[in-house]
């Protein structure tokens, strides 16, 4: 039966937008975000979630009001005087800028119109709206160069500073028609008495010169020169102190970004520079202090000729000051790095600052004298091995934390030599934090002694807990330990975490054991004897167990993600993971409620195919019809995207399984393709079917130029849709591997007319970069055109391919009478026992065709039934007559009737059962007909539903197995009951739909794949206990009746989830 996909979904309520609990929800998800201080955590992640559910689960109509009214509320909150809306309005769009739904083109011009006055989200906006969006760039840059030449209002000028380095970052080809106007401009922000304005102005600055340095222009030269007058008037005699901050920091840009502009200046800068070491406002000190390395790096020989000796006393004078002491650090740093060995006659002193920073005898250990040691190393090499020596005891005295850890890599680095003690230090500090909770014996597998560690009271930073753990499963796994043998430790302090409660530490502790293990993979780890390569592959096939497990099992998508990731990323594993147990739990993956977890344990399964065909390819043969089955009949729009985008990676990862299945992947794929013709057509599924196309078109090769026939107008027909940008560019693409695969040279450009200008058009596009250099990789790939061919092609359009649009098939089918003999004969050829009953049936015929006769057509029918169900068998030879009449009354009387003749039906089916297959057809195409009248009840309507199921599980009970071949064109009817129940929080007809499913039992066998999920949601949405407990049965009920191995990850989760809910709720059992 052929159901369209509008026919099989609710309809819903008829208001305006979603239904209230979605509405709700959005609501509450709103609210998260906003507020003053930092939003929610996940809540901008909340806002994301909620709209993919809304597009799996909407039409495409029902989501374009759900999304109006979602921009609506934006609008609202831009507009109100609460600053928390304000700033909750500015998160949501910030957050909706890289969402992947809709046009650009459309979202940023939306976007821009909202926020008029709210700028920071302003900068993502232009960059990804294209080329619609350069008058908007133009009218903030204007505003905000307005607001800087205005009077003086604090929240413009911070606006204006904003906007502006926004633009030059992410306009820059708009922004530098402004540059000489920003030259003149921004100098009133940089000398603003708030420092807040002066630090955002400088940042301005600085995106603007990144701007002039990129264009070659014989203007920059008189640029730079009126930036650099200008910071000397803001260095003058009777200077203000914001003026003078604001100067020095434009100098330290200038330095940085102007390259040879400001050799001739050199000591001019460094004069201004040394006229203020000694200044009395603490934050042009500071400022001297942060500008002295960028001078020693802009003329390295000149300063250390002229200037070394008086900047090292500054700096080191402001080592001593407590209140000026990080800043210094940081200068020292970054000076070690602009000299390199120049430092040598200083690092004594050095030391002696940097051991009394790390460990002072009062007060917090110096993060920035930790990160200085590093930074010195990294510059001045072996030269500071017994410095570094002798201050490893302090630096680890203050404990595990970023900061030291990064030192550390510097030094190891940059003095091989001190790696061997910095690994076994470092090990034991990381030992000591991992055993703390789970092995208070210690490292037994390293075994290094840690008497120097466990006196040490001082914490140089605020980690504890889990934050402490994470740091240190983060620096085992990334840190280099090579030589150590780190299996053992993995085993005993490590895969210990996989079962934290805190979802972070487990993912942390997955990547590190992943790591772990693919370092034991180099030669080095098994260049030992056979025993010991034997314990250490026991090792590793111990803890991929763990992983396999924790990838499956594990709760928390995001550790799940983070493990496949690692598996896929290196081969490696796939010794271990080509064994069957392993590949169980690829499998299982395989059925993952997140997608990216299915398409790495497609890639993963794939490349494994190798390893193990026998055991692999029968797995993923059962896939790839699973997913073609997902593409053909799925009602969920977003299922249908992401199975076509599986398929495409399945395709592209295991080639040898497609090759003898080109033709049925083609065919699902071109139905899908015809389906996107359709004014409704969702763009996220097409694009995603193009692209598997181009997949199977590079795998299959010639194979698929017989093909081409059917591909070349649905792909000319997505490159005309300028609707949708996105298919165009897949389409584009698409295109390309479909003519290089199969040879289809040239003969496009004579088949398809239109063809050759419509690239050429779109070479002179608003597309992305990346996509007109695919376009030109089309143009050369089907080779040149004789001009002369050319022109004739023009002068036949419009032809018969100038219309590439498929011309819909009629679907509509009849069904023949097998009788063709008139009703009023059948006394004549009556049985006497059956003659009586004839002369009823003749009769009550008369009255049913009757439109005059309609209030009696209820009582006829009823009368009808009677009749049969004394018959029996009997009533088999009337059906002929008497069907086609109830099939035309059915669709056109009222809803009353229409429920009562369904209903009946249901019962003549269960009268006639084998007998009725010669009406299945239309009987399916009745039933898809009545499916879409289903609705939730709204205020004046009765409940509908009930006798449709009623007759679905008669045609069930009469067919038997051989109901099979119908199910797919019901099924899905029957899950998007059980979806959009739980989204309109409406649960009216589930248990019914319950009843139905129990009825079709083992003849789900081969479709649980598509009705687990919508059963498994039912366990954890807010339904009432009678709803949950009646999935729980309903699914028990089936279990034993159908396979359902593939599915128990997933079944396993949410039994958990509901056990726990049950132990929350009732505590006492």
């Amino acid at each position: 039966m052929a159901v369209s996909g509008q026919s099989i979904r609710f309809c819903g309520p008829t208001s305006a937008g979603p239904g209230g609990g979605s509405f709700d929800a959005l609501n509450r998800v709103l609210a998260d975000l906003c507020t003053r201080g930092n939003p929610k955590e996940g809540a901008s992640l909340a806002l994301k979630k909620h709209l993919e559910e809304e597009a799996r689960d909407l039409s495409g109509e029902a989501f374009s009001r759900f999304m109006d009214q979602l921009y609506d509320r934006i609008s609202s909150f831009l507009e109100s005087s609460d600053v928390a809306e304000n700033l909750g309005a500015l998160r949501a769009i910030d957050e909706l800028i890289d969402v992947a739904f809709g046009e650009n083109s459309s979202k940023v011009s939306k976007f821009a119109n909202y926020i008029r006055t709210v700028f920071e989200s302003s900068g993502p906006s232009s960059q990804s709206g294209g080329a619609m969006t350069a008058d908007e760039v133009e009218r903030q840059i204007k505003i905000a160069l307005g607001w800087l030449r205005g009077d003086r209002v604090e929240y413009r000028r911070f606006a204006a500073v904003l906007i502006l380095k926004e633009m030059a970052e992410n306009a820059s080809t708009v922004f530098n028609v402004h540059v000489p106007e920003f030259v003149d401009a921004i100098w009133v922000a940089l000398r603003d008495p708030m420092l807040p304005i002066r630090e955002r102005a400088v940042e301005a600055l600085r995106a603007c010169l990144g701007v002039i340095e990129k264009r070659e222009t014989r203007w920059r030269v008189q640029w730079y020169y009126r930036m650099f007058e200008a910071t000397q008037d803001g260095l003058g005699k009777n200077a203000s102190v914001h003026s003078i901050h604001g100067s020095l920091l434009a100098v330290g840009e200038l330095l940085r970004n102007t390259g040879e502009f400001m050799m001739s200046r050199y000591r001019e800068v460094a004069e201004i520079v040394l006229r203020y070491l000694e200044h009395r406002d603490r934050l042009v000190r500071l400022s001297i202090t942060s500008l002295l390395p960028r001078i020693a790096h802009f003329l390295r020989d000149r300063f250390v000729t002229n200037y070394l000796t008086i900047c090292m006393n500054h700096i080191l004078a402001v080592l001593r000051i407590p209140a000026e002491r990080s800043s210094g650090f940081v200068a020292l740093g970054e000076m070690a790095g602009a000299l390199d060995g120049e430092l040598v006659h200083y690092l004594p002193t050095i030391t002696s600052h940097l051991r009394d920073a790390i460990a002072p005898r009062r007060g917090r250990p110096s993060l920035e004298a930790l990160a200085c040691v590093g930074n010195i190393a990294k510059a001045m090499g072996p030269a500071m091995e017994p410095h570094v020596r002798g201050l490893l005891d302090v630096m680890f005295s203050a404990g595990l934390s970023p900061t030291l850890v990064e030192a550390l890599e510097q030094i190891t680095t940059s003095i091989p030599s001190l790696l061997p003690t910095i690994q076994d230090r470092l090990l034991d500090c990381i030992s000591v934090v991992l055993s703390k909770s789970h092995h208070p014996q210690g490292r037994s597998a390293v075994g290094m002694g840690r008497g120097n560690l466990m006196n040490m009271p001082q914490q140089v930073s605020d980690l504890s807990g889990s934050a402490l753990v994470q740091l240190a499963l983060q620096t085992l796994a990334r840190f280099n330990f090579k030589g150590h043998d780190l299996l053992e430790f993995a085993r005993e302090s490590v895969v210990v975490y996989l079962d934290d409660d805190d979802g972070a530490v487990r993912k942390d502790a997955a990547l590190c054991c992943c790591r772990l293990v693919a370092n034991s993979f180099s030669g080095v780890q098994y260049a030992s004897g056979r025993s010991n390569r034997g314990k250490r592959r026991r090792l590793v096939e111990e803890i991929v167990e763990k992983l396999l497990i924790e990838a499956v099992a594990d709760a928390d998508v995001i550790v799940r993600h983070s493990i496949f990731s690692s598996l896929h990323g290196n081969r490696g594993f796939d010794d271990f993971l080509a064994q069957a147990d392993s590949l169980s739990a690829v499998f299982a993956a395989l059925n993952d409620e997140d997608f990216d977890v299915r398409e790495f344990a497609i890639s993963v399964a794939g490349r494994l195919s190798e390893k193990n065909p026998a055991y692999v390819l029968p797995a993923l043969r059962r896939h790839l019809i699973q997913l073609l089955t997902y593409l053909g009949q799925s009602a969920d729009t977003k299922c249908r995207e992401e199975s076509a985008k599986l398929l495409g990676c399945l395709i592209r990862n295991c080639e040898r399984l497609i090759l003898p299945y080109i033709a049925p992947i083609h065919k699902a794929l071109v139905a899908r393709l015809i389906d996107g013709t359709s004014v409704n057509a969702n763009n996220g599924i097409i694009s995603g079917v193009l692209v598997t196309v181009g997949d199977l078109a590079r795998v299959g090769g010639f194979a698929m130029r017989r093909y081409i026939p059917e591909l070349m107008p649905l792909i000319v027909d997505a490159l005309l849709d300028g609707a949708a940008v996105t298919k165009r560019e897949v389409a584009v693409a698409t295109l390309g591997q479909v003519v290089q695969s199969t040879g289809y040279v040239i003969t496009p450009y004579n088949e398809y007319p239109l063809l050759l200008g419509l690239l050429l058009k779109l070479l002179n596009g608003e597309l992305a970069w990346s996509t007109r250099r695919e376009v030109l990789k089309v143009l050369g790939i089907m080779g040149a055109l004789d001009p002369h061919v050319h022109k004739r092609n023009q002068q036949s359009l419009p032809g018969p391919h100038g219309d590439v649009t498929r011309n819909a098939s009629e679907s509509g089918q009849h069904i023949q009478s097998v009788d063709e003999l008139p009703m009023d004969l059948w006394p004549s050829f009556a049985t006497s026992e059956d003659y009586y009953s004839t002369v009823a049936i003749n009769s009550l015929m008369r009255i049913l065709r009757d439109p005059s006769l309609a209030t009696y057509h209820l009582k006829v029918v009823g009368s009808l039934m009677f009749i049969f169900k004394s018959m029996g068998l009997g009533c088999v030879p009337y059906l002929p007559k008497v069907l086609p009449d109830l099939f035309h009354i059915v669709r056109t009387c009222d809803d009353a009737l229409k429920d009562f003749i369904t209903w009946k039906l249901g019962i003549l089916v269960s009268i006639v059962r084998q007998h009725v297959r010669k009406y299945l057809q239309e009987l399916l195409i009745l039933i898809s007909e009545l499916w879409s009248t289903f609705s939730f009840p709204v205020a004046g309507r009765p409940q509908l539903g009930y006798p449709v199921l009623h007759l679905v599980e008669q045609l069930c009970l009469a067919l038997n197995d051989e109901f099979r071949t119908y199910l797919p064109a019901i099924l899905p009817c029957c899950i998007q009951v059980l979806s959009d129940a739980e989204r309109y929080n409406d649960y009216t007809y589930v248990l019914d739909i319950f009843r139905t499913l129990e009825v079709f039992g083992g003849t789900l066998d081969e479709h649980m794949h598509l009705l687990l999920p919508a059963l498994i949601r039912l366990f954890k949405v807010d339904a009432s206990v009678e709803i949950r407990r009646a999935a729980i049965k309903t699914l028990t009920k089936l279990i034993p009746r159908v396979q359902v191995t593939g599915h128990i990850s997933s079944l396993v989760h949410h039994l958990k989830l509901g056990l726990r809910w049950v132990c929350f709720l009732f505590p006492w059992l």
